[in-house]
């Protein structure tokens, strides 16, 4: 008995740690959306909190652990790191051009090593 309640909860505990894993995602752009800044496309991307406008806007991703003192997530845009300002990706990008938005946090932003430790928004754009 004791043998089964101890497989149990080894598998209670697996289901746990992958229900917290997050993994990444992605909001595809549509004809449907109507934005006429980056601020207000990412407000409509799941996962990502985006406080005020223009190139003042604080975007985070939500439920992201700070390990360096800041919330902002590493902006990458067509595979090119940006950085973590909203005003300098704000201002290469173009809202009609963005074919889909990935968020990526735990796990999934490692790639980028401690920049990527607020999680990351991976913008890619249609090719002309």
């Amino acid at each position: 008995m004791k043998k089964l309640h101890l497989n149990f909860f080894m598998i209670a505990a697996l289901f746990m740690i992958l229900g917290c894993a997050s993994t990444g995602e992605t909001f595809q752009s549509s004809d449907e959306i109507t934005a006429v800044n980056l601020a207000q496309y990412l407000r409509k991307v799941p996962g990502i909190t985006v406080r005020g406008t223009g190139n003042d806007a604080s975007v985070t991703i939500r439920k992201s652990v700070s390990f360096r003192g800041t919330t902002r997530p590493l902006f990458v845009l067509n595979g090119q790191v940006i950085g973590t300002s909203y005003s300098r990706i704000a201002g290469l990008v173009r809202v009609q051009d963005i074919d889909y938005v990935e968020v990526l946090k735990g796990p999934e932003a490692a790639a980028y090593g401690m920049r990527g430790s607020n999680g990351v928004i991976l913008i890619v754009t249609r090719q002309q």
